[in-house]
């Protein structure tokens, strides 16, 4: 979420010299009833979807039974090596698909081109399909 409110802050900045907006964004998606839909890894569709929420690493729930505000935030549950396996074949399947995704969300200009940067190397340097 940090990455997406550095470029707002930047936008603002923009918006404030040169009157140029920041570029529209969509909304959560929402059932008839005003229930959140959501995609096969349970996070709600819609809105700007970041590398980690394209290409997941984790499952989550937007469920936690936890005490007080626990329950608001949700909760995730690491995904198996097998399971990242199926979905990136190895190492460098994660690494070019995280690295589309920055590209990709930098390019709607949701977050700043120095960010993807960050989040691809990060990427370079994790352990997912290794």
């Amino acid at each position: 979420m940090g990455y997406v409110l550095d470029r707002a802050i930047d936008a603002t900045n923009e918006w404030i010299i040169t009157g140029t907006a920041a570029p529209a964004s969509s909304f959560f998606e929402r059932a008839a009833d005003g229930t959140s839909l959501r995609d096969a890894n349970n996070v709600s569709l819609g809105g700007v979807r970041l590398p980690d929420v394209t290409q997941p690493t984790v499952k989550n729930n937007p469920i936690n039974p936890g005490p007080g505000f626990c329950r608001l935030v949700g909760s995730h549950q690491d995904s198996t090596a097998a399971e990242l396996k199926s979905l990136y074949k190895n190492h460098g399947g994660y690494v070019s698909e995280v690295t589309k995704a920055a590209s990709s969300v930098a390019a709607l200009g949701y977050i700043l081109p120095g960010r993807a940067t960050e989040i691809k190397g990060e990427a370079a340097r994790s352990n997912i399909g290794k």
